[in-house]
């Protein structure tokens, strides 16, 4: 979790303070991450998906970068249009 956490925070250039003053997460308990002592918990990792713009599934190491698109269109309704 920790690499994949870093990777997103030096692409977008913030401090591993910055992120986890703005996510309301303890810099010790990034800490902990990092020395692989502790693991995030969901909300956690849903607030840290959110404030990189990225997958829940992406920072846990199992899937693609990118969020997710919120609504996507049914190609049903694009057929009738």
């Amino acid at each position: 979790f920790y690499d994949t956490l870093k990777k997103a925070r030096e692409e977008k250039n913030i401090s591993p303070s910055k992120a986890a003053t703005e996510c309301g997460i303890s810099r010790s308990t990034v800490t902990w991450w990092k020395q692989h002592k502790t693991s995030p918990n969901s909300e956690q990792v849903s607030k840290l998906a959110e404030y990189f713009g990225v997958s829940t599934d992406y920072l846990l190491g199992n899937d693609q970068k990118e969020k997710p698109a919120q609504a996507q269109t049914n190609t049903s309704e694009l057929d009738q249009a």
